[in-house]
């Protein structure tokens, strides 16, 4: 497979998985408006299949649609993944949309750099892979903050965690201000899974839940996050 074509095969796995977890949903606004943008997504994506050449802006749109398809998946894991709702399933299509997102982020970041950066990149690059495990760390985060009582520390989790994601992007470039993404990247993995640390997670220990399990994903994530950061953050030392 032409590497050139690999960003925009990533695009277009994401948009369909995002796509998959939202259409038996549509009848749920989020999951319509998660359908309507991994759609476009999809469609941005088999325009960049020609290469590294493509158009910048299409790319920024494609980070956009993708980011804002994954945000109104969550609304899925949250609400109808509550056991009140349709449960399991909406728990599995919601991290599907997650997923998507995610995957389709990627995609896009890695079509951003420059030709100058792709001639000069490796096959196995450890600055790559420390902004493989933030992207990682943050989606995860997001499909962890499913647990808890919903309202503003619900939200705050995923803002954090949401910033990990975008700061994982940006970090597959190399640019100047790298140090300062990977930074902010453990603070904010850090603070997305204070609270579950503090709190959450002592109180269903205590009282028992079956959420037990779902909460631990935020701590993972924040581990996840935190050791790609402390590998961009000793290369950029380097």
């Amino acid at each position: 497979m032409n590497p050139a074509r690999i960003p925009g095969g990533l695009v277009c796995l994401g948009a369909l998985l995002g796509l998959a977890g939202s259409v038996p949903f549509y009848l749920f606004a989020p999951a319509l408006l998660a359908v309507v943008c991994f759609a476009v997504v999809l469609l941005f994506g088999l325009l960049t299949l020609g290469g590294w050449h493509r158009s910048h802006a299409l790319r920024t749109a494609i980070l956009i649609f993708a980011f804002l398809g994954g945000m109104s998946s969550l609304w899925v894991l949250w609400f109808l993944g509550s056991p009140f709702a349709v449960g399991d399933l909406a728990v599995l299509l919601g991290t599907a949309g997650v997923v998507g997102m995610t995957v389709s982020l990627i995609g896009a970041g890695l079509g951003r750099m420059s030709e100058a950066e792709v001639a000069g990149a490796k096959l196995i690059d450890i600055n790559r892979l420390g902004a493989l495990l933030i992207c990682a760390g943050g989606a995860i985060g997001l499909v962890g903050s499913r647990v808890g009582f919903l309202g503003i520390f619900v939200f705050f989790t995923a803002c954090c965690f949401a910033l990990v994601l975008l700061f994982g992007v940006a970090l597959l470039r190399t640019k100047p201000e790298g140090r300062l993404f990977a930074a902010a990247t453990l603070y904010f993995a850090l603070a997305g899974s204070g609270l579950s640390i503090v709190f959450y997670i002592p109180f269903l220990l205590w009282y028992g839940g079956g959420s037990v399990a779902w909460i631990l994903l935020q701590p993972l994530a924040t581990v996840i996050a935190g050791a790609g950061a402390v590998i961009r953050l000793i290369r950029s030392r380097g």
